[in-house]
Order: structure tokens, then sequence, then C-alpha cells
């Protein structure tokens, strides 16, 4: 998972998005984080929500999934 911000974070939610990717976003939030889902089962392949503080959001799910 990643933290993306400003051009980046409008790539990500704009031209680089996946079609079955799950979003939680708000419009006037500008980040986002990324998760890359790994469940053959589940046809999602990551999810974008957004988050005023992507940088501890991105930490704190990396640091649950250790």
């Amino acid at each position: 998972m990643r933290a993306a911000h400003g051009a980046d974070a409008v790539q990500e939610r704009g031209v680089r998005l996946h079609a079955d990717a799950w979003l939680l976003i708000r419009g006037w939030i500008p980040d986002v984080v990324r998760v890359e889902l790994d469940d053959p089962q589940d046809p999602t392949p990551y999810w974008i929500i957004s988050s005023r503080r992507a940088d501890e959001l991105a930490a704190a799910i990396a640091g649950a999934a250790d």
C-alpha cells in the first residue's frame, strides 16, 4: 500500500483507476491511500481511500498487516 499526494493522487482517482477497484473517496480530500488486495476469491484488485493523513493511514495499515 502507498499514499498518493497531489498529481499522483489525481492519477490514482482518474486515469490509473481500475474499473473493479473499491473506492471510499471524498472530493474535498485530495490525498489517497491505495491498498493492494491479494485474494483469489475477490475480483477487486485494490481499494482507494481518501484521507487527510494518508501517510499515517498507510503506515497504520502496513503495521497491522505485519
